[in-house]
């Protein structure tokens, strides 16, 4: 039907209650002051249809459960996707440990953000924090279920577990183009001593000299040359090894120098080989310390992020109780104006639960907090001693 065939006092009440919804209704919340948006009061909606078109009898909380499943999964992969998409943008590969790191830490803290924004709490369970239950519930499968403090710290795991290995492949897939890479210019830049290898301009009196100018001429130009990536000092180590032979053999036919100056070039063919090691070793052990700091940050992170997420639930649920202590105590009140003082002692008992009630729960969540940091950080080092053993 069109607008204009619809009654004139239907419409009337349509636009009333239009804008009753937008000026003056409060947001929808369930248990824990979580807002409903439409696509959870969409779930929540085919989650009753279901079960009545079953010929069960529909249940808030299974509604809830089943909502709640659906907005933990896609939280997951909601956090995961602005990883992937914002590291595929601001990293060109090959760079350095430096920079992929620094873009590593930036858009996990996205990705975590996102993750915290969706998924989804239930109070009901806040009890469940125990290191043996987060440990085994981990192992067994992806938690996506209603979320205490400790199952939420389940489901970030999982999330920074999918981003650890997503990071991990990066990282490899870096130092594989970065070595193919460094391979690359040093083959270019050698092509003048190649080609003067095979002519024998070194197999001549002075030819050694010759060939360690053309040799560190080589190694200056790799070293000058951007964008290497992480490989470069252990490449340039491996190619200089690959040099050591054919350096001996020079020196050996060269009959310019005599056996004291030979000793002397051959002891600083040592030493320049020792010293393109230790750089090698160095910048394996920035990768390293690369990988503490990385996991460092991510703890640091995460326990901060959890923090404010806690501070916000704990200040609806505040809210909750004390809207339902108010609503408590205004039908006590009305019980005891109309006589009913039986049933007004009654309600007293449900009153004093919820003082009781909202005095503890800031405690316990905080003791939950405390519990699951320590299983998560435990869950972090054993990734970060993972990474730090491949290499």
């Amino acid at each position: 039907m069109e607008e204009n065939e619809l009654s004139a006092t239907f419409l009337q009440a349509a636009k009333q209650f239009c804008k009753y919804i937008f000026t003056q209704s409060t947001v929808k919340t369930i248990k824990g002051g979580h807002k409903v948006t439409g696509r959870m009061l969409g779930s929540l909606v085919s989650t009753y249809v279901d079960t009545i078109s079953s010929g069960s009898v529909p249940c808030l909380d299974n509604a809830v459960l089943a909502m709640a499943q659906i907005e933990n999964k896609a939280a997951v992969q909601q956090g995961l996707a602005v990883y992937q998409k914002g590291m595929e943008q601001s990293v060109q590969i090959p760079v350095t440990r430096d920079r992929i790191s620094e873009q590593h830490g930036k858009w996990e803290k996205q990705a975590l953000e996102t993750f915290m924004k969706r998924s989804f709490k239930d109070d009901g369970h806040i009890h469940q924090k125990t290191n043996e239950a987060a440990v085994s519930c981990f192992a067994m499968s992806p938690i996506c279920g209603p979320l205490t403090i400790s199952n939420r710290q389940l489901i970030v795991s999982h999330s920074q577990d999918q981003i650890i290995s997503h990071y991990t492949e990066l990282v490899k897939h870096n130092d594989d183009v970065s070595i193919e890479t460094c391979n690359k210019v040093l083959v270019d830049l050698s092509v003048q001593m190649s080609h003067n290898l095979q002519q024998g301009v070194y197999a001549t009196p002075g030819g050694y000299k010759l060939y360690c100018e053309d040799r560190d001429h080589v190694e200056e130009q790799f070293r000058a040359t951007p964008n290497k990536g992480t490989k470069a000092e252990d490449v340039l180590d491996q190619f200089l090894k690959q040099k050591k032979i054919e350096a001996a053999s020079i020196l050996l036919a060269d009959q310019k120098l005599t056996e004291n100056e030979k000793q002397i070039a051959r002891e600083r063919e040592h030493a320049l080989q020792m010293e393109q090691q230790n750089k090698a070793m160095e910048e394996e052990t920035h990768q390293m310390k690369c990988t503490l700091e990385e996991e460092r940050r991510s703890r640091a992170e995460n326990e901060r992020q959890m923090e404010l997420k806690l501070q916000e639930e704990t200040e609806n649920a505040r809210k909750e109780y004390e809207n339902a202590l108010e609503s408590k105590l205004k039908e006590q009140e009305e019980l005891m104006k109309k006589g009913f003082e039986e049933k007004a002692t009654m309600l007293q008992e449900e009153i004093s639960q919820l003082k009781q009630e909202s005095k503890i729960w800031v405690d316990v969540a905080k003791i939950g907090l405390e519990t699951a940091n320590n299983a998560f950080n435990n869950f972090l080092q054993y990734k970060s001693m993972g990474l730090l053993l491949k290499r």
